[in-house]
């Protein structure tokens, strides 16, 4: 970030264009190590970049050789409001969409 100046979305951006570019190294390794479960860990902010065409391109190239799905967690300590934990749903149904990969709500945290 700092050397490129970029901010924190720009950042993940940039940090997708990346992976894209050595993304068969990077699955090679994936591939090398347990093919039972590989978890991938994204930012909260994922949606800067599963919106894009060129940044989903990594979960095409995921799809063939693993069977990738997503998790999205739904955090009702910030979701307090039906329509935002409904619009947390609606971006968990975009995420699929975009991905073509199954992907499973979760709530995370419940409130008392």
């Amino acid at each position: 970030m700092v050397k490129e100046c970029l901010g924190p979305n720009e950042a993940m951006i940039r940090a997708m264009g990346m992976l894209n570019g050595v993304k068969d190294k990077v699955i090679s390794r994936m591939l090398s190590r347990s093919k039972d479960l590989i978890l991938v860990d994204t930012p909260e902010q994922s949606g800067v970049f599963i919106h894009r065409s060129e940044d989903v391109k990594f979960v095409n190239y995921l799809k063939n050789d693993l069977k990738p799905m997503g998790i999205v967690l739904i955090n009702l300590t910030i979701h307090r409001f039906p329509i935002e934990a409904s619009i947390a749903l609606l971006l968990s149904l975009i995420t699929q969409l975009r991905s073509d990969i199954p992907v499973i709500p979760v709530i995370n945290k419940s409130v008392r």
